[in-house]
């Protein structure tokens, strides 16, 4: 039985077929001749019918002819993205097709696009810089609307599945600062910038907090008494500005301890902001940690880039032997876990604290870590049983 739905321009018509026993859905848009309402419904109807009989004879369907754009736009109603999924990721997802496939296949049939063509664009993505996760990304967009068409009966095969995508990082690949490093770089930021940076890196460090999680802390989140640090949101960047949300998973909501050192450098950063809010009136208390001089919430670009500035200053003014690794404010997070790891802390309390939602996850990232605290194992029990053999 068809389904038909009236829209701005003509009809949404949704048929489907039984092929070697799983039904399979087609959708199409149709724009009738007829003037009344009455008479294009009828019309629409006939068309519906006409496109059932094709479909059970094996003829190929007229949306072969649609470009990739036109896709698209079929594929976001059809996933139903407009609540479906968090308003930020649904950006995402058109934001990559628009960006970096439709300029290269928007205008053509989406039937003509074959794993040639795909491959030429990841190599592209690839010589542009684009790093793997990013290209993986873009592909995994561009296959959902490739997916659509092929539920359609519009395309025989998803053409993203001939394209071999490059490796996402391994767990060798993670840069992070040694305990050294770390202190040193907190020591330089100290110094160089205010006060509000270096509780930030603080926290990233000490908390293995990612970037968003950190931004949408408010001082309700913080329980000196407990000394934990509770993370239930995070800042999600929107065509709009930028936007609150909920973790992905019920893991990444937790309550986190950190030494009393932190909740000293916090309680200097809360009066910091009240002697601000007091010395210039244009600052209003919005109860964000880390604010902008009007004391709206600072931006999600603002960490990195200060972060990198810092690196950077330290660096100029050390011997290359004393240098700092040019890692991303994210590895900061690995840094946490690299150390926690180094320290003999469990792999399930690192998971609850990095937020995963399994300890495979955790022990999957840091296997480079997981490998060296097994050999510092054998070190000691190899130290062990000499101490015993000698008694």
């Amino acid at each position: 039985m068809a389904s038909i739905t009236r829209t701005k321009n003509g009809f949404r018509i949704r048929v489907s077929v039984v092929d070697n026993g799983a039904r399979k859905w087609h959708t199409t848009t149709f724009v009738p001749k007829a003037s009344t309402p009455a008479a294009a419904r009828k019309e629409a109807e006939l068309h519906a019918q006409l496109l059932e009989q094709k479909f059970r004879a094996g003829t190929k369907y007229d949306g072969a002819g649609m470009t990739f754009d036109q896709w698209v736009a079929i594929w976001e109603k059809d996933k139903g993205f407009g609540g479906a999924i968090e308003e930020g990721t649904r950006e995402n997802y058109l934001d990559n097709i628009r960006l970096h496939v439709s300029p290269a296949f928007g205008q053509i049939q989406i039937s003509e696009i074959e794993p040639l063509r795909l491959r030429a664009l990841r190599d592209d993505l690839i010589n542009d810089g684009k790093a793997p996760a990013t290209v993986r990304k873009i592909f995994a967009a561009a296959s959902g609307v490739f997916e659509c068409a092929l539920e359609a009966g519009t395309i025989r095969s998803n053409p993203c599945r001939g394209v071999r995508l490059p490796k996402q990082r391994t767990s060798r690949d993670l840069h992070y600062f040694t305990a050294e490093q770390a202190a040193a770089f907190l020591e330089a930021c100290r110094e160089q910038e205010p006060y509000q940076f270096y509780v930030f890196y603080l926290l990233a460090i000490y908390g293995g907090f990612r970037r968003s999680e950190i931004l949408g802390l408010t001082w309700d989140d913080i329980n000196y008494e407990e000394r934990t640090v509770s993370i239930a949101k995070a800042v999600t960047r929107v065509k709009s500005g930028t936007k609150e949300k909920g973790p992905k998973t019920e893991a990444g909501r937790r309550e986190i301890s950190l030494p009393a050192a932190c909740f000293d450098v916090l309680r200097q950063l809360r009066a910091e902001q009240l002697r601000t809010m007091l010395q210039h009136p244009e600052f209003k208390d919005q109860n964000f940690l880390f604010t902008q001089a009007n004391g709206s919430r600072m931006d999600l670009s603002t960490p990195s880039h200060k972060f990198l500035k810092i690196v950077g200053k330290y660096n100029a003014t050390h011997k290359e032997a004393e240098q700092l690794p040019c890692i991303t404010l994210h590895d900061l997070r690995h840094t946490s876990a690299t150390l926690l790891i180094a320290g003999h802390v469990d792999i399930e309390t690192v998971s609850h604290r990095l937020g995963h939602s399994k300890a495979s996850v955790t022990l999957d990232i840091y296997a480079h870590a997981m490998e060296e605290t097994d050999r510092s194992a054998a070190d000691y029990l190899n130290g062990v049983l000499k101490n015993a053999r000698k008694a």
